[in-house]
């Protein structure tokens, strides 16, 4: 039955690409991520890998089979994001690969929307379907393609000026990932600031809450951080042993530098215990060409936004660095993240050719 899911899909896909004039290779490469969930599930996925998709696949089919009526899994953010994608119409639901079809579906939706209305240019459109984690973790049963869905419609809101599209997106964010939610919420004061001020004493006063908020949580919620860090730890460890608590100023700022070096370069080419990870070491270090290329680039056409989104990639990379322990689970919090910078980035250094004034 999903190869029918996926012919269907597949039928779409290549409807809506010639309606909207999407370029005929982009369209039959769509086509093909359809065949990426059975290639993930049969092929490429490590034994034990995203034991959370069946916690997907079960509350989806219970949505499928009473809305109002369902079993509620423990965790809210399934539940929320698990109603998001049993609303997407999928003729035979059977199991992940169901899933993941939808998840690829809906990625493939969002390229031709992005394509038709001109929001990135085409080598950061072109870097949306071909970025091998986005590719790989849209044909599983996770929510992680969802999250990357409402963080580049949130980035498109704020800096299209769409705010009701952008609060939107950030409230349905906030109900599955609140964390990433709350830490996008500097983007959209920037943008409101950018929008009503542009003397540098404004920007000075931003930074210096931005860098103080910071401060303040690293350092006088330590109690807090570390409590999060250990059931984090736990979770992947299923043991306390082993954990280090950060106690003192030099701790912090050790567990900060590791924690941007394991953000963007775990697992590194010594941690790799299978081929799967060998392939994530190399795409880190590609990825991260990738955001130099775009972060200089940007530096030369406009540095204030440049500066902005660096600091907000820190301020990311710092804060689910210090608290994820698991690579796997890091390398699908991330990519999100990434790309949403990309794309930020890749929209801000165009505005005038898409015709819309700093």
């Amino acid at each position: 039955m999903n190869i029918i899911n996926a012919l269907l899909f597949q039928i779409a896909v290549l409807f809506l690409g010639g309606k909207y004039k999407v370029p005929s290779v982009s369209i039959i490469y769509m086509a093909a991520l359809f065949f990426m969930p059975f290639i993930s599930s049969y092929i490429i996925l490590p034994d034990g890998y995203a034991p959370d998709q069946i916690r997907y696949v079960d509350q989806v089919n219970e949505y499928r089979a009473n809305i109002f009526n369902a079993n509620l899994d423990k965790s809210n953010s399934v539940v929320f994001s698990s109603l998001i994608l049993a609303i997407i119409p999928i003729p035979f639901f059977n199991d992940n690969i169901s899933l993941g079809l939808v998840n690829v579906l809906i990625l493939c939706l969002t390229y031709i929307w992005i394509y038709k209305n001109k929001f990135f240019q085409k080598n950061t459109l072109t870097l949306l379907i071909v970025y091998p984690s986005i590719i790989f973790y849209a044909s599983l049963a996770l929510k992680d393609t969802l999250i990357l869905i409402l963080m580049l419609f949130f980035i498109i809101g704020v800096i299209k000026k769409k705010f009701f599209l952008a609060l939107f997106c950030l409230f349905i964010l906030a109900l599955i990932k609140f964390f990433s939610a709350i830490l996008l919420i500097p983007l959209l004061i920037f943008f409101i600031l950018t929008s009503y001020s542009n003397k540098n004493f404004t920007f000075f006063i931003f930074y210096a809450v931005w860098i103080f908020g910071l401060v303040f949580a690293l350092f006088f919620l330590l109690e807090e951080l570390n409590s999060l860090r250990l059931s984090f730890y736990f979770e992947n460890y299923n043991t306390d042993y082993g954990f280090v608590e950060i106690s003192n100023l030099y701790q912090l700022i050790i567990e900060v530098s590791g924690a941007l070096r394991k953000f963007f370069f775990s697992p590194n080419i010594f941690e790799v215990k299978n081929m799967f990870e060998f392939a994530q070491s190399f795409e880190n270090i590609i990825i991260f060409m990738v955001l130099i290329f775009y972060f200089v680039r940007s530096f030369k056409i406009n540095s204030r936004y440049a500066f902005f989104f660096l600091m907000l990639l820190f301020t990311f990379s710092i804060a689910y660095g210090l608290v994820v322990f698991n690579i796997g689970t890091l390398c699908r919090y991330k990519f999100p993240i990434i790309f949403t910078i990309i794309a930020a980035i890749s929209m801000v250094d165009s505005k005038e050719f898409w015709g819309y004034s700093e």
